[in-house]
């Protein structure tokens, strides 16, 4: 039988805690115990392990990959819409024509959405490629990647089908030319799909593959401690291009970090090391 919630000690707390920050880079503060014993309970009971102590021991020392992903599943948290922040996906769309298109001797973007969660951001931006930029750009090639570090939003990324809350903030345009209803559900077209790439990654412990001319990352790192940001716009500035830009929510102002420079707001280009 599982414990009921008050035998989670502020002890087993900080152990899970630890392991959310190896994991993750996402610091678990005591008071968001109520909030991991809610999400923690339903693993209890679908594993049969009777306390919260246990099913910790079974994460860290099992062995079990698949559980170790619905545990990192239940910890996170995956808040996102289409086209949100509309005013910045314009900026975007200026810079690309002002900043980036007239530099470029390839005719390539290649955009990567970090903490993509359940795929509205990386389709958001393949829509807009598709209606916005190819149109003007007919023989560039466009690439659009996702990456997140939990499977289930993977899942239902790569499955391109939403609930009609999800599709609130879609403008009418793009609901009527690129997703089918069928009952209550709603599926983005194959020919949006087969711009974007997604894969489950975790920016804390693995590196990002390729090179960009822009990296969406917003509302991500705000869950990150000094430490666990460091890594990770770190990992961005290696993967960016030498003229690439960082997209960040507007509360993760980079003011002051040597490797990015103010652009406009939210949008930071990448500052060149010596021997770049």
């Amino acid at each position: 039988m599982i414990e009921p919630e008050d035998t989670m000690t502020d002890s087993n707390f900080r152990l899970f805690s630890k392991l959310i920050y190896r994991e993750t880079g996402i610091f678990m503060d005591v008071k968001k115990k109520a909030l991991l014993i809610n999400r923690l309970k339903k693993r209890l009971k679908y594993m049969n392990i009777p306390s919260f102590y246990k099913y910790y021991r079974y994460v860290k020392k099992s062995g079990d990959k698949d559980e170790l992903a619905r545990f990192i599943d239940e910890v996170t948290t995956n808040v996102t819409s289409f086209f949100r922040d509309p005013k910045q996906f314009e900026r975007v769309k200026k810079l690309i024509f002002t900043k980036i298109i007239p530099t470029r001797r390839k005719k390539t973007l290649d955009i990567l959405s970090a903490g993509c969660s359940t795929g509205q951001e990386p389709y958001s931006i393949a829509l807009l490629a598709r209606e916005e930029l190819l149109p003007r750009l007919p023989d560039w090639r466009i690439s659009v990647s996702g990456v997140d570090i939990c499977e289930s939003a993977i899942v239902t990324a790569n499955n391109g089908e939403y609930e009609k809350d999800d599709i609130e903030s879609l403008p009418k345009k793009y609901l009527l030319k690129y997703f089918t209803q069928n009952q209550d559900k709603y599926t983005i077209s194959n020919d949006i799909k087969e711009m974007v790439e997604l894969n489950r990654r975790n920016l804390i412990t693995q590196t990002i593959v390729g090179k960009y001319d822009i990296i969406y990352c917003r509302n991500v790192v705000i869950y990150f401690d000094k430490h666990s940001k460091n890594i990770v716009y770190n990992k961005f500035h290696h993967a960016l291009k030498k003229d690439g830009y960082l997209i960040v929510g507007h509360s993760e102002g980079l003011m002051g970090d040597p490797r990015f420079k103010f652009h406009t707001p939210g949008i930071y280009r990448k500052v060149l090391n010596e021997g770049d």
